[in-house]
């Protein structure tokens, strides 16, 4: 999977970061903008993201997955998501 972090390996060295146990993620943000004339825009989003997050587990490496890793989905896959709906105006001067 491209989004997942293949440098941590939890038994050559500490890791401090966000992100580490990302598995995949999916964001879109499609924007709606209508100029008013003379530097003035009004704009509305919805931006909905969705991800995957490992969990560590005590079984031993997982099937198909860098040997470094001990990691399995939790709650057999499911992933989290939230949306977000947003509104903004920019005056241009």
């Amino acid at each position: 999977n491209d989004s997942m972090n293949e440098m941590f390996d939890p038994d050559e060295r500490q890791f401090y970061g966000r992100g580490a146990d990302i598995y995949s993620l999916f964001r879109i943000q499609p924007r709606i903008e209508f100029v008013a004339g003379h530097g003035l825009r009004f704009a509305a989003e919805v931006e909905y993201t969705q991800a995957q997050y490992l969990e560590l587990s005590d079984q031993g490496p997982v099937a198909g997955m860098n040997k470094a890793y001990r990691y399995v989905l939790p709650y057999g896959g499911s992933p989290v998501a939230n949306t977000r709906f947003i509104l903004s105006a920019c005056y241009a001067f």
